[in-house]
């Protein structure tokens, strides 16, 4: 998983990249805005410079020309000789010659010429070769005499870089008299004046600016960089204190929570774990069909031995006792120190009594081998003593309750051994062999009825429907817990007999009570494992409710998560042909088993029943109310409905209610009922 520094550095590095990328672009920006700016200026200098041709060939060609001496290098202009004051002779002799008025406009001093390129008048039909037009002037002359007021371009002659520029100038009035043979027709003849702005003087004059732009630029950008580094630095070094704080905030939680769970002495798991795993294994146990052994496991004459070595020798042999003990247990078996003495046991997963004496065995085995304690060997003995889930207990205080009776019996007997919860061994076994024989016969001799408990509406109380429950009326027993005898007729295989009697009972009675009291009613039956394994189970239910005339939506079928998990394939197949038919889909005791969004995602679930034991809870532990709220929540966002089983105080309804529970079960509206009761109840 990537760290949030890691992606601190890489934000960081993309706002770096844009800022340097954002400084790149304005400075580029900038710099073309004021190479643009070079040729704006040289337009500006040429346009100004071509106002000042244009006013000066006005006044020479009104004012006339100006008489220089003949000599070498100044002739007689061709262009005047028409006029017969060109040429004079003064008093002395010289022959003086009128000069071109034109021509005295024209830059013609050094520092013009180069600073203009010899600005000129160009004109196709002109006798002198100085105005003889080269390629560009014709292309230029062509243009204006389409119209264009005015033709630029760059151009770079040698290594100097021009603005180009013509504009057009008309031969008329006086300057008609020198040029009449160039338009025959008397018009005036098109001609321009061209000039050549350098642009290198214009260029050295803004690049002192652009390189003051580019050094406030990368200035700007050094104080971005530099700040986005401080930024960085900053929020590293806030990250960096606030990991160390986090790190030593958790090692102080992992502290706290191993003291509250573990024994310091000896480093193994204390009472509170210890129930926590029995509870958690005993849940698993009651669906897989399993047995759980609780051992209580006690030192023998250990006060002998800590009195006379001393208590730091004693701890000593306690630590060295539970090394050995961990040697000897299974990866899944769990271990406790219970106290100074004894310690806890758990063996979870068994399927028989004689899988807890093998382990215990070995365990008491490794203690014929001396415990090293300060450098001398200790023979130390030690006894055990076993209850069995579900036999000797289906709770935990009542599992070590036996087991410390057990333990006991085991010191009495010699120490040195272990004993099972003998009397509730005894007592059990011949019961169960009177049970399995009197089932048999049970439903033929109408020993079982269905009682009925009410599933309210929590905010009104009214009855909205039941759960059928069996129970058996045993003639020397007297009422017998189906917790008892329901896994022997699963056992057997009398539970689908059974179970089709109890389906059929329940959906003929519910008929008749929606008939007679004109409320839509709904019966939940629970399913047992052997019974959801049965091949014609669909067509099984689909022919009761054909023949109780029980609509198929008012029908909820309770199975649990232990179910699902058997056979993924034909659970599904099952309950889809069931939905499909209409009839409910009810998870019963959700929470406690298998919890897994997937089968959540995957069966065709209608509605989830909280078990007993965390609606139990809800007034003093806070864990179950995490576990409720959870499942409630789970629930509402997935869409289904959602019911707690065991309410039996109006606490529980008020904590179930706040937190989005509407629908409840339990002693608080009504214990399970014969038919007769239940009637009176919906008439209530």
């Amino acid at each position: 998983m990537r760290s949030p520094f890691l992606n601190l550095k890489y934000y960081l590095a993309g706002l770096a990249l844009f800022w340097t990328l954002a400084m790149v672009g304005g400075t580029v920006l900038h710099l073309n805005e004021e190479d643009s700016q070079v040729v704006a200026n040289a337009r500006i200098e040429a346009d100004a410079l071509m106002r000042r041709e244009v006013l000066a060939l006005q006044w020479s060609a009104r004012q006339g020309g100006v008489y220089v001496p003949v000599s070498a290098e100044i002739q007689p202009d061709l262009r005047l000789a028409r006029l017969p004051e060109r040429d004079v002779t003064t008093p002395s002799g010289k022959i003086l010659t009128l000069l071109n008025p034109v021509c005295k406009t024209l830059p013609d001093d050094e520092l013009d010429a180069r600073r203009y390129g010899g600005g000129h008048l160009v004109s196709t039909r002109s006798p002198d070769s100085g105005q003889a037009p080269d390629a560009w002037d014709v292309q230029a002359l062509e243009k204006l005499r389409a119209g264009e007021a005015e033709v630029s371009s760059l151009e770079r002659q040698q290594t100097e870089e021009f603005l180009r520029v013509m504009r057009p100038l008309q031969f008329a009035g006086h300057c008609q008299e020198c040029h009449p043979r160039q338009d025959s027709a008397g018009k005036p003849v098109q001609a321009g004046i061209s000039l050549l702005v350098p642009l290198t003087p214009l260029r050295l004059a803004v690049a002192a600016h652009q390189q003051a732009l580019v050094s406030r630029y990368l200035l700007l950008w050094l104080e971005g960089i530099g700040a986005l580094l401080l930024g960085f630095w900053i929020l590293r070094r806030q990250r960096k204190l606030a990991e160390q704080s986090e790190e030593r905030r958790s090692q102080a939680e992992r502290s706290i929570n191993y003291l509250t769970y573990h024994d310091p002495l000896t480093g193994l798991p204390n009472r509170q774990l210890f129930d926590d795993r029995l509870r958690l294994a005993l849940v698993h146990a009651g669906r897989l069909d399993q047995q759980v052994a609780v051992v209580q496991f006690g030192l023998d004459k250990f006060k002998h031995v800590n009195g006379s070595l001393g208590h730091a020798a004693g701890d000593s042999l306690l630590q060295e006792v539970a090394r050995r003990l961990s040697l000897c247990l299974r990866p899944d078996d769990s271990i406790a120190r219970f106290g100074a003495d004894r310690f806890l046991l758990l063996f979870p997963g068994l399927r028989k009594a004689e899988d807890a004496a093998k382990v215990i065995e070995k365990v008491l085995l490794s203690f014929d081998q001396p415990l090293l304690v300060e450098e001398r060997e200790v023979f130390l003995s030690a006894s055990s003593g076993i209850a069995l889930f579900p036999a000797d207990g289906r709770d935990s205080n009542t599992l070590l309750r036996n087991a410390e009776s057990a333990l006991n019996r085991a010191k009495d007997l010699g120490r040195g051994t272990f004993q099972f919860y003998a009397p509730a061994m005894n007592f059990r076994a011949v019961e169960q062999i009177a049970l399995d024989a009197g089932l048999r016969r049970a439903l033929e001799l109408g020993q079982l009825e269905v009682h009925y408990q009410p599933q309210v509406d929590g905010v009104t109380g009214e009855i909205l429907g039941a759960e059928a429950l069996l129970r058996w009326n045993h003639p020397e027993f007297g009422l017998v817990s189906p917790d008892q005898f329901i896994p022997m007729a699963e056992e057997s295989g009398q539970i689908l007999a059974i179970g089709r009697w109890v389906l059929e009972t329940a959906c003929r009675q519910t008929a008749c009570w929606r008939t007679d009291f004109g409320k839509p009613l709904h019966i939940g039956v629970n399913l047992s494992p052997r019974q959801f394994q049965q091949p014609d189970l669909v067509e099984m239910i689909e022919s009761i409710l054909d023949a109780t005339g029980l609509p198929a939506e008012a029908l909820e079928i309770e199975i649990t998560e232990g179910i699902l998990i058997r056979d993924f394939d034909q659970a599904l197949e099952n309950l889809t042909d069931l939905k499909v038919r209409g009839v409910k889909i009810a998870i019963d005791d959700f929470g406690t088993g298998y919890s897994s969004l997937s089968y959540l995602v995957k069966f065709p679930i209608d509605r989830l029943k909280i078990d007993r034991s965390f609606v139990a809870g809800l007034e003093s532990d806070a864990g179950n109310q995490v576990v409720v709220n959870s499942i409630i929540d789970l629930a509402a966002r997935m869409h289904i409905e959602l019911i707690a089983e065991g309410v039996e105080t109006e606490s529980q309804r008020e904590i179930l209610l706040q937190n989005r529970c509407r629908y409840m079960q339990g002693f608080l509206f009504g214990r399970a009922v014969n038919v007769g009761t239940f009637i009176g109840l919906l008439s209530a």
